[in-house]
């Protein structure tokens, strides 16, 4: 195995594993100790099945149940079938972590190029941990006092996701099992200890303890941050490549430069656990 660093803050190619080949554990731990520092792995022409996709994924943790809004692979439900072309524009051009909108939002996610467009369509990613090292020392000790509110509704309201029902029903139903909830502006990485922001805006209405107007402040401070290409890698996207993320300290966006045209990718989710921050002093 050989790793090659894509960015600064995160993301890593890696080289000479085959993953429709079962890992031993040996690798497989090499590959994790990447991922922890990582955060971002890249594995070119990876030929995987939807099972052996599965496969790979379980070897990070419990899988997530098929998602509520999102058109699962019609012989695995777990595995996400994330299907853009003129009839179903991208919609996740913005950036995001993702099911923030649960209590125990995932560990990662593994992501799975099938169909390309001719040019564009490239995933960015963003080191959340580089984000709360840029805040100020006031900041970090100020934000880690706050919660986020993140809704499934925020994210979802609006778009092609209730294109059987028309009247917005499914989000609603959503909605009802999963409401509006709160997790701690800054998070904890559970492994490494590292300390990241954990706020999208995607999924995070806005913070629960400050009036609107300074809550939207702090928020567009945050996405200041995000926005700046220090802290990001980006991906270019070749058929059967596949991205494994750690979502407890990332955020990415999948640029929408290729619609019309038709890009077909599979996402299955890891299971991850409930957010919290503690001190490292």
């Amino acid at each position: 195995m050989h790793i090659e660093r894509l960015g600064k803050h995160l993301g890593a190619k890696i080289h000479g594993v085959d993953l429709t080949e079962k890992l031993s554990d040996d690798l497989f731990e090499e590959i994790y100790a990447a991922f922890l520092e990582h955060m971002v792995l890249i594995f070119p022409e990876q030929d995987l099945s939807p099972q052996q996709l599965l496969l790979v994924g379980e070897r990070f943790g419990e899988l997530e149940p098929p998602h509520p809004l999102i058109t699962p692979h019609k012989d695995e439900p777990r595995v996400t079938m994330i299907i853009n072309d003129a009839a179903n524009p991208p919609e996740n051009e913005v950036w995001h972590t993702d099911v923030t909108w649960k209590r125990t939002p995932p560990l990662g996610a593994a992501l799975h190029a099938q169909v390309l467009p001719q040019h564009g369509g490239d995933t960015m990613w963003v080191s959340m941990s580089a984000v709360y090292e840029a805040l100020s020392c006031e900041e970090q000790t100020r934000f880690a006092s706050l919660n986020g509110v993140h809704s499934i509704a925020h994210g979802f309201s609006g778009g092609n996701y209730d294109t059987k029902t028309k009247d917005g029903s499914r989000v609603r139903d959503a909605l009802a099992d999963y409401p509006p909830l709160e997790h701690p502006m800054i998070r904890t990485h559970p492994e490494t200890g590292r300390q990241a922001v954990f706020v999208n805006e995607s999924f995070t209405t806005h913070i629960a303890q400050l009036e609107t107007e300074e809550s939207e402040t702090i928020l567009s401070r945050i996405r200041s941050l995000i926005a700046d290409p220090a802290f990001q890698v980006r991906v270019k996207w070749e058929p059967k490549m596949l991205g494994i993320w750690d979502e407890r300290c990332t955020q990415h966006q999948a640029l929408a430069d290729y619609y019309p045209e038709y890009r077909e990718m599979r996402r299955v989710t890891v299971v991850g656990d409930e957010p919290v921050y503690r001190s490292t002093l």
